[in-house]
């Protein structure tokens, strides 16, 4: 088959493995059997987390599908695109001009004897087009259309009506049908995932043939959101951040998240302290406590303060012992949002801002796009409207679905991974930085809409501070 050039992109959305597509260069439909992948790593733990969550939703894993990548990260790895390998796919076949159906067993056997896709009755060159139908299944399994069986001699054509189901197979040698159209079409096969499966026949260009599942997370290029998610005091300053407690500011987002030394840390240094007070002679208990007292400043860093003014506002908001708080200290998505928001190495531009520059530097018309564009993002409930030059983006494709794209009581539908027949299973990913829009909604707007349909009932306690008010 000949080189084919997709962009990195493209090939995690349609070009992963087992996916069908028309390849326009030599108007043909193929099928990807494998990706070749670069700069190979271990499985990161906040993929193997998001890995996780998303198998557990479908019930993938299992012995026979997906390892517990929480439990077994070394069973995966992951990788960058760089080379896709494909094939022919269906290999049946029907003359454009005599309607005449062939068949082959591999594409050794189609190079070996009819490279030139020459049809057996009319001769003609190049006359050869593939059958745009296939068989699939909820579970992931798939299989080529096959004609009945019957003589090899028989000239058997395909009477394509544009539907799997309302097209069918005859015999002009025979001049009978060798399939009905309606529920048979072009005919019936079991699957092998249990009793009383039949697959589904279907176009192969209908999207349910092939569903990427892919998963996007915030990519900093270092580790500093892993080692944000080990700070003990992560859930009131994330809370703190979201809420925006009059303690929260922007600017000191990274020392917040600094994890500082615990109470336990502390006391152990106010005793070693002790320790080296008493060895230098100062042994009158008083004067000890008075100095250790004096120099308690110097045994909390900075940060430990910030935090501590944060961890108060948040339990005097919501308490010290709300699951709200547990909930926000293991959420990668919040996390990701406030970094995103907040953190000085991700240059964004809010909307206000915009128009402020637009005001001092005399540009009119800038100024006017931005008012209006204000205007509108008000009309809709839309405030802190950013916009990102670099937008930090790790996406990777996990697996792949067929007949449905999300899971389905009741039903077979699974998630299935790209190559299962390797020591690993293959995680395909590629980082980049792309432009993108960050905004939130009116909260006061979305409490209204609550209210009035019934979804919440008023508090009967108004939050007249400054910073409950911008929750």
């Amino acid at each position: 088959m000949p080189e084919m050039h997709r962009g990195k992109n493209q090939v995690l959305f349609r070009y992963t493995p087992e996916a069908v597509f028309r390849y326009n260069e030599i108007n043909a439909w193929c099928k990807v059997n494998s990706i070749e992948m670069k700069n190979s790593r271990s499985l990161p733990k906040a993929l193997a987390e998001s890995l996780a969550h998303m198998l557990h939703g479908w019930d993938a894993i299992g012995p026979n599908n997906f390892p517990d990548p929480e439990k077994f990260p070394n069973k995966y790895e992951v990788g960058e695109p760089y080379q896709v390998h494909y094939t022919l796919y269906p290999l049946v076949f029907v003359c454009r001009d005599c309607k005449r159906v062939h068949w082959y067993q591999n594409i050794d056997n189609l190079m070996k004897f009819n490279y030139n896709l020459k049809c057996r009755s009319c001769e003609s060159r190049d006359a050869l087009t593939q059958v745009p139908y296939m068989f699939i299944h909820e579970c992931g399994r798939t299989e080529s259309v096959y004609i009945p069986k019957h003589s090899r001699e028989h000239i058997i054509i395909m009477i394509n009506r544009g539907r799997f189901q309302e097209s069918n197979w005859y015999c002009k040698t025979c001049n009978l049908p060798l399939t009905t159209p309606g529920k048979q079409g072009l005919g019936l096969r079991a699957c092998q995932c249990g009793p009383r499966k039949l697959k589904r026949g279907s176009t192969l260009q209908d999207p349910s043939v092939h569903y990427t599942h892919t998963i996007s997370l915030v990519d900093t290029g270092d580790t500093f959101l892993e080692q944000a998610l080990e700070n003990s005091s992560l859930g009131e300053t994330l809370l703190g951040g979201l809420l925006r407690t009059e303690s929260y500011h922007a600017e000191d987002f990274e020392d917040l998240l600094v994890s500082g030394p615990v109470g336990g840390e502390v006391e152990d240094k106010r005793a070693r302290l002790r320790e080296d007070l008493m060895s230098k002679g100062k042994t009158d208990e008083q004067e000890l406590e008075m100095l250790l007292n004096l120099m308690e400043s110097h045994l909390a860093i900075p940060q430990l303060s910030k935090q501590q003014h944060l961890q108060s506002e948040v339990h005097a908001l919501v308490g010290a012992t709300s699951p709200f708080i547990m909930q926000a200290g293991k959420s990668r998505p919040l996390l990701e949002y406030l970094f995103v928001r907040d953190h000085p190495r991700m240059q964004s531009y809010e909307l206000s801002s915009l128009l402020e520059m637009a005001l001092e530097q005399g540009d009119e018309l800038a100024r006017e796009r931005f008012k209006a564009d204000k205007q509108v993002a008000e009309r809709l409930g839309i405030v802190n409207l950013s916009v990102l030059d670099a937008f930090p983006l790790l996406l990777a494709a996990i697996g792949y679905s067929r007949v449905y794209s999300e899971p389905k009581l009741g039903t077979t539908a699974m998630i299935r991974p790209f190559i299962d027949n390797r020591p690993k299973i293959p995680i395909y990913a590629i980082q980049s930085t792309t432009e993108a829009m960050m905004f939130e909604l009116d909260p006061w707007r979305e409490a209204a809409w609550l209210l009035e349909n019934g979804f919440a009932a008023n508090p009967g306690k108004l939050y007249c501070s400054e910073y409950t008010r911008g929750a």
